[in-house]
């Protein structure tokens, strides 16, 4: 019940307050300042393991001659798994810093030189392919964009409300 209150007030907020097309246009000018012109993207795969030990058994197999795709169907715990490890085209950004640091000085179909530890796990990285970002075009990441404020915007007013309210105790 208290949820469905809380959603209720969130859909009113968020009719009173639509995003505007200027907010929008802001916003996505923002990102690409942010990402930058000269910004590469990668195509990475890994294979994530919960030791050490299993993650340089997974890299030894890479090295002896065995597919990447096939080792991570068969060794890593990570969701990935079922697709060959594959984790498509990624900014630095978008990558845990301790492996963007790994993947930008890698050669494509090279494979970082050891495991990198993670909260997630030990990760075995492979750069499949490195490309010059070329930004969206506008229209094309409208319906992210206005995801992206419109959760900002709810944050904002549960904040406020928050910050508003007085809380009693009445034992």
């Amino acid at each position: 019940k208290h949820n469905f209150m809380v959603e209720l007030f969130l859909a009113d907020y968020d009719k009173r307050h639509p995003i505007s097309d200027s907010a929008l246009k802001t916003e996505y000018d923002r990102q690409i300042t942010a990402i930058g012109d000269s910004a590469y993207e990668y195509r990475l795969s890994h294979i994530v393991t919960k030791t050490e030990a299993d993650a340089r058994n997974a890299m030894a197999r890479v090295k002896k001659g065995e597919v990447f795709s096939k080792v991570a169907k068969d060794a890593s715990i990570d969701p990935s798994a079922k697709d060959g490890g594959t984790l498509g085209w990624l900014l630095p950004s978008q990558i845990v810093p301790a492996i963007a640091n790994v993947v930008v000085n890698l050669t494509e179909g090279g494979m970082a030189a050891a495991p990198i530890e993670t909260p997630g796990g030990w990760q075995v990285i492979r750069l499949e392919e490195k490309r010059q970002f070329k930004a969206p075009k506008f229209d094309d990441v409208l319906p992210q964009l206005r995801g992206g404020l419109l959760q900002q915007q709810r944050l904002e007013a549960i904040k406020k409300l928050r910050e508003a309210a007085k809380v009693t105790n009445s034992l």
